[in-house]
């Protein structure tokens, strides 16, 4: 099962077309708000969101009637959009098979200076992307609000929405407090998947 995740940002009609008739099962778009102007801030790209709308409508034109491939787009949500959670269906519903709500990872400076130093020492890497995550702007995050906004758009949505990680309304505002954990399930990333950068 393989696929590309991507901006969106160099997706020509003819880069798409030989990705689609490669075989992938599934193409994902980043998209983080209903709109441009939340979209662009946050990927700091006056025509990031512009770019990424044309990407999946020409995807969607190009696949034409088949199933494949699975056209997803992903929002990660952050303080910048998490209010305005409930505008994205309208934007992304005509383009989309799958709408997925990403939470976001963190971790604090801690963590993510003894993971850089293993990185180095075990597999020769130097790393920058486990950064650290600033606390202050996940408390900026009503995970209530989340919770219950998303709630309301699985309720309606006529295509297919997912949550990742998928968390109790409880669990939802715990995360948003802080970084203490909110689930103690072992990883299974190693087993699920692999990505390739």
């Amino acid at each position: 099962f393989v696929g590309l995740i991507t901006n969106g940002m160099l997706a020509t009609r003819e880069k798409l077309k030989k990705i689609i008739d490669a075989g992938l099962n599934f193409i994902t778009i980043s998209l983080d708000g209903p709109y441009a102007e939340i979209h662009n801030y946050i990927r700091n790209n006056k025509s990031s969101f512009e770019n990424c709308i044309k990407a999946l409508k020409k995807i969607k034109e190009l696949r034409g009637e088949n199933s494949f491939p699975i056209i997803t787009t992903t929002f990660t949500i952050s303080n910048y959009n998490f209010d305005k959670i409930d505008e994205i269906l309208e934007t992304v519903e005509p383009l989309v098979d799958i709408l997925q709500f990403q939470h976001q990872w963190f971790t604090d400076s801690a963590s993510a200076k003894a993971y850089a130093i293993w990185a180095e020492k075990n597999l020769n890497l130097k790393s920058h992307y486990a950064g650290d995550f600033e606390t202050c702007s996940a408390l900026e995050v009503d995970g209530g609000v989340v919770f219950d906004k998303i709630k309301k758009i699985r309720e309606k949505a006529k295509i297919y929405v997912r949550v990742y990680p998928d968390l109790t309304r409880e669990e939802t505002i715990k995360y948003y407090r802080g970084v203490e954990p909110v689930y103690n399930q072992f990883c299974i990333n190693p087993w699920f998947g692999v990505f390739v950068k």
